[in-house]
């Protein structure tokens, strides 16, 4: 990952197009005060990061759903010690 472009609040208003045309090629953070405040990235990294997200939540449900089941399993020779079976 790159490096953003690092700008302050201050400039960002008056160069926000030009962020904007930019930002396709590198990421902005916005500083206000030195501190981070804001992150422009372009649409398509989002839509990208966006999609990351849900899959990784996905595989979190996935992992979990196991976690859980794996608690309810029952060995066979115990269940057929209740019910009686050979």
């Amino acid at each position: 990952m790159e490096t953003p472009e690092l700008v302050n609040a201050s400039d960002a208003k008056v160069k926000l197009f030009e962020l904007l045309k930019d930002v396709a090629e590198q990421d902005v953070l916005i500083l206000n005060r030195g501190k981070p405040q804001a992150m422009i990235i372009a649409y398509e990294t989002y839509l990208k990061l966006i999609a990351r997200l849900e899959d990784l939540e996905d595989q979190l449900s996935i992992y979990e759903a196991r976690e859980e089941t794996a608690d309810m399993r029952v060995p066979w020779e115990k269940v057929q010690a209740e019910v009686g079976l050979p």
